[in-house]
C-alpha cells in the first residue's frame, strides 16, 4: 500500500512540475483584409507578393506590435505561479506575428529598397524600439522570468535549460538589472542609436548608389571575362552612359576588383568603397554609444571591454 501511495505522490509530482499551461491573451481584433496580418494560405506560407502594397505595412506593423503587447500583458497577469512553460515558453512564442512581418519587411528593405520604405522603416523604428525596451524593462515579467531562472526545477531538458538561460542573460543584458535611473538612461539612448544606426544604414545605400566609375577605353575592360563586360556594359546603358559602369554595388564590383589589372580604376573604386558615410553618420553613432557606456559607469554592462569578448561565445 505504501508503495502505491508513493508511485502515486510521485506521479502527482511530475504531473504539477510539467504544468504545460500557457497563458490565454485578450487580443485586439486585426484587420485580416490587410494579407501582412492574414492566414499565408501559399505553398509553404510564403508571403503572397503579388498581394502585398507598401501602404499595407505601417497599419500590419501597428496592428502586430498591439498583437504582442497583449500576450506580454497576458504572462505577466498570469496569477499562476510563474513556470517554464508559462512565462518562458509563452515569452519565447509571443511576437510571432510581428517576427513574420519584420522578417519579410527588413529583407525587403535590404534587397530592394526605395524612398517610401524608407521613410516606413524610419516612422516604425521608435516603435519597435519602445515595444523592445517596454519587455525587457518590465520588472513584472523579468521578476518571472528570473523566479524561473532561480528555481528552474529538475524536469527541464538540455534545450529547455538552454532556452531560459538565454532568455534570462537576454534580459540582464537588455537593461533589465539596472537600476531605475540607469534604466531610463538606457531606453533614451537605445531610442537614439536605433535610429541612427538606421539612418546610417540608409545614408550608407544612398552614397552605393550615388559612386559610378564609367569607362569608355576598351582598352581597360579588355582583359575581363565576357560575363564582367555584360554586366558592366548593361550597367551604363541602364544609366543613359556609353561604355562600361562599375558601381559599388557587389555583383558589379566584386568580379571588377577580381579580373582587372587596372591599378588606378581599383584604388579609386576602393577608397569610395571603404570610406562609404563614414565620417558624419558613423562618428555620430560611435559617439552615442560612447556616451551610452559613460552613463552607464560604473554598472557592469556589455559596454565593458572585458565582456565583449566573452559574449558572442556565450
Amino acid at each position: 500500500m505504501k508503495k502505491i501511495l508513493s508511485f502515486m505522490s510521485l506521479t502527482l509530482l511530475v504531473a504539477g512540475c510539467a504544468d504545460r499551461t500557457m497563458p490565454v491573451a485578450d487580443l485586439p481584433e486585426i484587420d485580416t483584409s490587410n494579407p501582412l496580418l492574414a492566414e499565408w494560405e501559399t505553398p509553404y506560407a510564403t508571403p503572397p507578393f503579388e498581394r502585398i502594397e507598401l501602404k499595407d505595412y505601417e497599419p500590419a506593423f501597428d496592428a502586430a506590435i498591439a498583437v504582442q503587447r497583449a500576450e506580454i500583458e497576458a504572462i505577466v497577469k498570469n496569477p499562476a505561479k510563474p513556470s517554464f512553460h508559462n512565462t518562458i515558453v509563452a515569452l519565447e512564442r509571443s511576437g510571432e506575428l510581428l517576427s513574420r512581418i519584420e522578417g519579410l519587411f527588413y529583407n525587403l528593405l535590404e534587397a530592394d529598397s526605395n524612398d517610401e520604405m524608407q521613410r516606413i522603416a524610419l516612422d516604425v523604428q521608435p516603435k519597435l524600439t519602445a515595444l523592445s525596451n517596454d519587455i525587457a524593462l518590465d520588472p513584472a515579467l523579468f521578476a518571472r522570468v528570473k523566479a524561473v531562472y532561480e528555481n528552474p526545477g529538475w524536469f527541464l531538458s538540455k534545450e529547455d535549460k538552454r532556452l531560459l538561460e538565454k532568455t534570462y542573460k537576454s534580459f540582464a543584458r537588455n537593461g533589465a538589472a539596472l537600476p531605475a535611473d540607469k534604466q531610463e538612461l538606457y531606453r533614451q539612448y537605445t531610442t537614439e542609436l536605433g535610429e541612427m544606426t538606421l539612418k546610417f544604414g540608409q545614408n550608407s545605400l544612398a552614397a552605393t548608389n550615388a559612386f559610378t566609375l564609367n569607362i569608355t577605353d576598351p582598352g581597360r575592360v579588355e582583359e575581363l571575362p565576357d560575363f564582367v563586360k555584360e554586366g558592366l556594359a548593361a550597367d551604363a546603358k541602364a544609366r543613359g552612359e556609353k561604355g562600361w559602369t562599375v558601381t559599388l554595388q557587389y555583383p558589379s564590383y566584386v568580379p571588377f576588383m577580381t579580373y582587372s589589372s587596372d591599378r588606378e580604376a581599383k584604388e579609386q573604386l576602393w577608397r569610395a568603397s571603404s570610406t562609404i558615410a563614414r565620417i558624419s553618420a558613423a562618428s555620430s553613432i560611435c559617439a552615442a554609444r560612447s556616451q551610452v557606456c559613460w552613463d552607464m559607469k560604473p554598472t557592469p554592462t556589455m559596454c565593458s571591454k572585458s565582456a565583449w569578448p566573452r559574449i558572442p561565445l556565450r
